[in-house]
C-alpha cells in the first residue's frame, strides 16, 4: 500500500507540475488575444473606404466576429478543464496518503470529499449528495485506509442506485468517537444477503465484476481503527435503501 501511494503521489505530483504550466500561460493568453483585438480595431480605424471594405470583407469571410467571441469560451473552457483536472490531482494526493502505515490526525471529511471527486464520474448528474459535517475534528487514524474504506462503501451506494437517487453523508462526534454514516436511495437488501456482505468473497454481483473483498477488508479496517462497521437496509416502497453506520474512536488506543 505504502508502494502504491508513493507511485500515485508521484504521478499526481508530475501532473500538477504541468497544470502549473497551464494556468501560468492562461493571464499572457488572454493579453495576446486582447492585444491582437486591439490591432484589428486601430488597423480598421486608419483606413480608409477601399480598405475598410477589404477588411470587413474578409473578417466575414473567417467569420471574425464569432471567433472572436468563441475565443473567450474557449480560454473559460480551458480554465474550467484545469480546475477539474487540479481536483482531481488534489484528490488523488489525498486518497494515496503516503502514511498509511503510520498513525496520523486528519480531518475525516476531507478523505470523504476526496473520496466522492475520485467517482464523480460514476454519479455525475444522476445522484444528489447531500452532507451534514458535524464533526469537523482531528481524528487519529490510518489515512489511506479510511478513505479505501469510504471508497468501498460509496461505491456500492452508488451501484445500489440503478436510476436517479440521493446518497446523505454525515459525521458527527458521539462521546470520544467519530461517528460517519452513508445512506443511499438505492433499492435496499433483503435480510439473507445483509447478514453475508461483511464475508470474504460474498457478492451479488455477476462474475467479472467484483471480488467481494471490499466490504470484508472495510471491516477488517474499522477493527484496526478499534471501531465498529453496521449496516441497515430496508427494501420498502415508502423507505428503501441503505445505510451503513461508522464509528471509531477520535483516538487510537495503544494495544
Amino acid at each position: 500500500m505504502v508502494s502504491l501511494g508513493q507511485l500515485v503521489a508521484d504521478i499526481a505530483h508530475e501532473i500538477n507540475n504541468l497544470i502549473g504550466a497551464i494556468y501560468a500561460n492562461m493571464p499572457p493568453l488572454e493579453e495576446y488575444i486582447d492585444d491582437v483585438k486591439s490591432t484589428v480595431d486601430v488597423a480598421e480605424s486608419c483606413l480608409d473606404e477601399v480598405g475598410t471594405k477589404t477588411l470587413n470583407e474578409y473578417k466575414e469571410q473567417i467569420d471574425y466576429a464569432f471567433v472572436i467571441d468563441d475565443l473567450s469560451k474557449l480560454l473559460e473552457s480551458q480554465k474550467q478543464a484545469a480546475d477539474r483536472i487540479r481536483n482531481i490531482v488534489l484528490s488523488l494526493r489525498n486518497f494515496s496518503r503516503l502514511d498509511q502505515g503510520d498513525v496520523k490526525t486528519v480531518l475525516l471529511e476531507e478523505g470523504i470529499d476526496s473520496t466522492l471527486q475520485m467517482l464523480l464520474h460514476k454519479f455525475k448528474h444522476r445522484i444528489v449528495i447531500e452532507k451534514d459535517y458535524s464533526l469537523n475534528e482531528m481524528v487519529e487514524c490510518y489515512a489511506g485506509e479510511l478513505n479505501q474504506v469510504f471508497m468501498n462503501i460509496l461505491a456500492n451506494a452508488i451501484q445500489a442506485i440503478t436510476d436517479t437517487g440521493t446518497i446523505i453523508i454525515t459525521t458527527a462526534k458521539v462521546n470520544e468517537n467519530a461517528i460517519i454514516t452513508i445512506a443511499d436511495t438505492g433499492t435496499g437488501m433483503p435480510d439473507e444477503i445483509k447478514e453475508k456482505i461483511f464475508d470474504p468473497f460474498f457478492t451479488t454481483k455477476d462474475v467479472g465484476e467484483g471480488t467481494g473483498l471490499g466490504l470484508s477488508i472495510s471491516y477488517g479496517i474499522i477493527e484496526k481503527h478499534q471501531g465498529t462497521l453496521t449496516v441497515e437496509s430496508n427494501q420498502s416502497k415508502e423507505n428503501h435503501g441503505t445505510r451503513f453506520i461508522i464509528a471509531i474512536p477520535l483516538k487510537i488506543t495503544p494495544a
